[in-house]
C-alpha cells in the first residue's frame, strides 16, 4: 500500500472537527498545540501527505496527530533563519523553504537544510525575504524575493529578473498557469508575463481599452479559467483576462472597506483572505460565504483569528487557513465529507470510523477507534490487521514492555502493555493492567 495514501488518510481521520450551519467543519492548531508561533505565513503538503506550517518563528510539520518542529539551518554554510514566509513542495517531492534571508531546500533523507547560495548571472545572491515559491512545467523553481525581484533556479543555475524597478514596484507574487505560462504581479507597476522565447518578463501597464494596471496595490494572483484573479489591498477583487488583455472588478462580491491580503482559486470557488475573516465566492452562482472568528464560540469558532495570511488546499479538498494571531484553522465542506475506508491490497479494511488515537510503533501504524477496536497497518507490506474490543479503545503510549494502550470500561480507564496487542493479550486484561480515573 502506498505510504502517501496511508499518511494522508490518517492525517484526515485524526482531525477533530466542529460542524457549522454554513456547511463547513473546522479545527485549529496554535501555540497551545505545540506550534512554534501562532503567526502562520505559509502552508504546503509534501509527498508523504504531511502538512508543513511556516510561522514567523519556526517551521512545523503536522502528521495529523502531533507537531514536529524544525530548525531551518544550513550547518555547512553556517546560516539560519526561522521566519518562514513561503513553502512549496515540487513534483520531485523536494520541500522548498523561503525565509527572511533567502531560499532553502530540505533533504529529507539526511534531515538537513541547504541554502541556495549560487550567484545569479548579475552577480547577486538571493538573500532577501521570499514572498512565494512555485514551479513551472520544466521543473524550474521560481521565487519572488522581496526587493530583489524574481529569481529562477534550475540545475544549479540561478537567474534574476525584474531587477531594474524601484522597491515599491517590485513583483510580490508569481504563479504558473495551467498552460505553463508564468505571471507575476506587483504593488503598483501592473502585471508581468514571462516571455519564454526571449527569456524575459514583459510589463503590462495598461489593458486593451487603455485602462491602467499601474497604481493598483496587487497582493496576489490566482488562475480561474482564462482569467487572473487579483487581490487588491484596498478592498478590491479584480480579474484580468489573459486572452483579451482586459481588466475589471470581479462580479458578485463587494469588499469595500476591507483589507484584502490574498485570494486563491479552488475549483470554481475564490477564497479571499481579509482582515475581517474569509470570504468564499462561488464563481458559478455568485453565492458568498463569510467565515470569521466568533469569540463567543471560542475555542470552537470556525476561524481562530480574522486576519488571514495564507490559504492552502490539501489533496482531500480541505483548506488550511494561516492567520496572524491564531495559528492555523482547517476548514472542510461537510457536504463533500465522506467516511474513508482504508483498505490494503489483500482485501482487509481498517475497522471503525471514530478515530481516537494514532501512533507509529515498531514498523506499524496503530489506530484506535471508539466504535470498532484497534487496527494495525504494516508500513512495509501495507497489510491491515484488526482487533475487536468489548471496551472503548482510547490512546496508545510507549512502555518498557512495548506498546501500551488504554480503554474505557464502565466508569474507569484501564491500561495495559503489549507489543503488539492480540486478542489473547487484551482479553482478559493481564496483570499489567491497572485502574485509573476516567479521562
Amino acid at each position: 500500500m502506498n505510504i502517501v495514501r496511508i499518511t494522508t488518510l490518517l492525517l484526515l481521520l485524526s482531525i477533530r472537527m466542529y460542524g457549522w450551519a454554513n456547511n463547513y467543519s473546522s479545527m485549529h492548531i496554535d501555540s497551545d498545540n505545540g506550534l512554534t508561533q501562532s503567526n502562520v505565513k505559509s502552508i504546503t503538503q509534501d509527498k508523504y501527505g504531511f502538512i508543513w506550517l511556516g510561522t514567523k518563528n519556526g517551521l512545523n510539520r503536522y502528521d495529523g496527530h502531533q507537531l514536529l518542529q524544525f530548525i531551518v539551518r544550513d550547518n555547512e554554510q553556517h546560516c539560519s533563519n526561522q521566519n518562514v514566509s513561503a513553502l512549496y513542495s515540487d513534483r520531485q517531492g523536494t520541500l522548498w523553504v523561503g525565509t527572511d534571508e533567502g531560499l532553502y531546500y530540505y533533504d529529507d533523507a539526511k534531515d538537513r537544510f541547504h541554502r541556495i547560495i549560487t550567484k545569479a548571472q548579475d552577480g547577486t545572491i538571493l538573500n532577501s525575504w521570499i514572498a512565494n515559491i512555485t514551479e513551472d512545467n520544466r521543473g524550474r523553481i521560481w521565487a519572488v524575493a522581496g526587493d530583489q525581484g524574481v529569481y529562477c533556479y534550475h540545475s544549479g543555475t540561478l537567474k534574476r529578473y525584474l531587477c531594474h524597478f524601484k522597491k515599491h514596484e517590485m513583483p510580490c507574487n508569481i504563479i504558473v498557469c495551467s498552460d505553463g505560462s508564468v505571471w507575476a504581479c506587483s504593488w503598483g507597476n501592473g502585471l508581468f508575463a514571462y516571455d519564454e522565447n526571449h527569456d524575459r518578463f514583459v510589463n503590462i501597464r495598461e489593458d486593451a481599452d487603455k485602462r491602467p494596471l499601474t497604481g493598483i496595490q496587487m497582493n496576489t494572483i490566482a488562475q480561474l479559467n482564462n482569467k487572473l484573479i487579483i487581490s487588491v489591498q484596498n478592498g478590491h477583487l479584480m480579474e484580468y483576462d489573459m486572452r483579451k488583455n482586459t481588466i475589471g472588478e470581479v462580479e458578485g462580491i463587494n469588499l469595500s472597506g476591507q483589507i484584502v491580503r490574498n485570494a486563491a482559486v479552488y475549483g470554481q470557488e475564490i477564497w479571499i483572505g481579509t482582515h475581517n475573516g474569509l470570504f468564499i465566492l462561488n464563481s458559478s452562482n455568485k453565492k458568498v460565504t463569510h467565515i470569521k472568528n466568533d469569540q463567543n464560540q471560542a475555542p470552537t469558532s470556525q476561524l481562530s483569528d480574522d486576519i488571514i495570511y495564507h490559504t492552502f488546499q490539501d489533496r482531500e479538498g480541505g483548506v488550511w487557513v494561516g492567520t496572524m494571531f491564531g495559528g492555523v484553522s482547517y476548514l472542510k465542506k461537510e457536504n463533500k465529507a465522506r467516511q474513508h475506508t482504508l483498505s490494503d491490497d489483500y482485501g482487509n479494511r481498517r475497522h471503525g470510523y471514530r478515530i481516537r488515537d494514532i501512533i507509529e510503533h515498531d514498523g506499524q501504524i496503530a489506530v484506535s477507534t471508539e466504535d470498532n477496536g484497534f487496527s494495525f497497518i504494516d508500513l512495509k507490506t501495507g497489510r491491515i490487521s484488526n482487533i475487536s474490543s468489548p471496551y472503548i479503545p482510547l490512546t496508545f503510549f510507549e512502555t518498557s514492555k512495548g506498546l501500551g494502550y488504554s480503554m474505557f470500561k464502565n466508569s474507569s480507564t484501564i491500561k495495559a502493555a503489549s507489543s503488539p496487542p492480540t486478542d489473547s493479550s487484551i482479553w482478559p486484561p493481564s496483570t499489567d493492567c491497572w485502574p485509573s480515573h476516567p479521562g
